[in-house]
């Protein structure tokens, strides 16, 4: 399977039916460039949202219940597997592009030994059926970051992490798209490139944190694992969203440096 492109939606487009309508209408006339495509989504605001707002109108059922706690993870999983995938397949159907919804540990091409992520999560690179069924049907899996483990429990994954998982597993180009040009310097200038060495420099300065660190160390796991470049950019820019199915780097360029190797 080669020409795979990844594609990973920030939650943040959730907020936009322009935003998400345009990405699909874009995509639908790129789609016939005999390129594979494959949709991981996030949307942990939006959930916390839905979350949020039934519970004001459900007060007495979820009094003691708080959106962070484990104990509310089937409703996570309820909202990102029901309510938000099903939206963005809507916006995919409406631009008339043929699409399903997953979990990312559907067809076990991801498999999770147990609930403690970190230590249980690889690639079974060689389970890879279920994804080479829809490319061959041209159907884009749109993929929500929830999963089963191997003994049975219900989880809920960062979506980058799920988008740096299945990028390594397809060996595929990945692209992290965000509501900003791309990694940001601090002072609202993109950083046209960014390294592991670089990385830790821009940590260290406070300028990559939370939700960006994870992206951009996500993206280097990638890079190193593939030797190709990762790009973080945004879903904004109509001409710049294009070249992304032109096979073209936008936002900022992410590169694992090996020792001994001049970028």
């Amino acid at each position: 399977m080669n020409n795979i492109l990844v594609i990973k939606l920030g939650g943040i487009l959730l907020n936009s039916k322009f935003a998400i309508n345009n990405f699909f209408k874009i995509l639908y006339n790129f789609k016939q460039s005999n390129q594979n495509i494959v949709i991981i989504h996030g949307g942990e605001f939006w959930a916390k949202n839905i979350f949020q707002n039934i519970s004001l109108l459900n007060n007495n059922i979820f009094k003691n219940f708080n959106y962070n706690n484990n104990v509310n993870n089937y409703f996570k999983i309820g909202i990102f597997s029901g309510i938000i995938n099903s939206y963005i397949i809507k916006y995919a159907h409406i631009n008339k592009i043929n699409a399903i919804g997953l979990r990312f540990t559907d067809g076990d091409t991801i498999i999770l030994n147990s609930i403690n992520v970190k230590d249980s999560i690889y690639c079974n690179i060689n389970s890879l059926k279920l994804i080479q069924y829809y490319f061959s049907n041209n159907i884009i899996p749109i993929i929500h970051p929830t999963g089963i483990t191997k003994d049975n429990y219900l989880i809920n994954v960062d979506a980058d992490i799920v988008s740096m998982l299945l990028a390594k597993a397809l060996k595929a180009r990945l692209v992290i798209l965000t509501d900003v040009n791309g990694v940001l310097n601090g002072k609202g200038k993109k950083i046209k490139l960014i390294n592991n060495i670089i990385f830790k420099k821009l940590i260290l300065q406070g300028v990559i944190k939370n939700g960006m660190y994870t992206k951009v160390n996500s993206a280097l796991n990638v890079s190193k694992h593939l030797n190709q470049i990762v790009n973080i950019a945004s879903f904004i820019n109509n001409n710049k969203l294009k070249n992304i199915f032109l096979n073209k780097s936008i936002g900022t360029n992410i590169l694992y440096k090996k020792k001994g190797h001049n970028l």
